[in-house]
């Protein structure tokens, strides 16, 4: 496989992460919500729609990152890196022992179980609606999405600044956009009571 090959695959997964990133930080955000910001939620019924399909479009982002039979999976990036580490005229760039490192961390019981209920909750609670789905998005929570956000941008730019020289920048911007939308309808409450 061509270094271009690789890096290509690197990039998308970063682009994958990225989202994830995004929604991850809406999510921690709206985990610690004010009164008056929980009491706007209430008010605006799109805003609680908007925390299930956060959640949802998170749950099948990280499972694009680590199932994998996914294209762009972590693992699978890992597998080629490993496979044809002999034959890159760029081994030198990043040693075999911390590719297998990192597979041996996806190993990691704890991350295997939080992989375990991520597939779960991707294949009962959204590909295929079962009676008790409710109950599968119960068994994520934000800690254990912390957990695959380490590793992944851990794995993901280690890797790609080994390769290429450089950090990839993210696109993703360092606050939740629902705090901004949230911030913007309060602070417009508020000039209507003036």
């Amino acid at each position: 496989m061509k270094r271009s090959d690789i890096i290509i695959k690197l990039e998308n997964a970063l682009s994958i992460f990225d989202q994830c990133y995004i929604l991850y930080a809406d999510l921690i955000y709206l985990k610690q919500l004010s009164e008056n910001e929980e009491q706007l939620f209430q008010e605006f019924r799109f805003l609680m729609r908007n925390i299930d399909y956060e959640w949802k479009l998170l749950i099948i982002d990280l499972y694009k990152l680590f199932k994998g039979s996914e294209h762009h999976s972590i693992s699978k990036i890992l597998n080629i890196l490993v496979e044809n580490h002999k034959n890159l005229v760029w081994k030198n760039r990043i040693e075999l022992s911390r590719l297998k490192a990192f597979q041996k961390d996806l190993e990691d019981n704890k991350l295997k179980e939080t992989l375990t209920t991520l597939y779960n909750l991707r294949e009962k609670f959204i590909a295929h609606l079962d009676n008790n789905s409710k109950d599968y998005l119960s068994t994520l929570n934000i800690e254990k999405v912390k957990l695959l956000m380490d590793f992944g941008e851990k794995c993901l730019t280690e890797t790609y600044y080994s390769l290429c020289d450089g950090k990839y920048l993210f696109n993703h911007l360092q606050f939740s956009g629902i705090e901004t939308i949230t911030n913007k309808i309060l602070e417009l409450k508020e000039n209507q009571v003036e």
